[in-house]
């Protein structure tokens, strides 16, 4: 899900854990959003694609239960593509 209001990347503990994603060495912080903070902690995801875009040493955030259902994606993927609008519809391009 494309989240341009988030800085990171951002995923549920469950999904993180299911992708392999290790937590191990993170750092302990919290989420802030529109209704609350929320536990979390921050990683680097090695290598990350959405589509055909693909990045490496990504920063994220797992955040601790089942929320948010899905991934957000967040400025710290989102800063390599131009995003625009066309017909109703987003577009990534990417800046490379």
């Amino acid at each position: 899900l494309v989240d341009t209001g988030a800085n990171v990347v951002a995923m549920n503990a469950n999904t993180a854990s299911l992708l392999g994603l290790s937590v191990d060495g993170g750092v302990k912080t919290t989420a802030s959003t529109a209704s609350q903070d929320l536990l979390a902690t921050k990683v680097r995801i090695k290598d990350m694609s959405a589509a055909e875009y693909k990045r490496e040493n990504v920063q994220a955030i797992t955040i601790d239960g089942d929320n948010p259902k899905h991934i957000l994606l967040g400025m710290s993927f989102l800063q390599h593509v131009d995003i625009s609008e066309k017909a109703g519809l987003m577009v990534l391009t990417s800046k490379l």
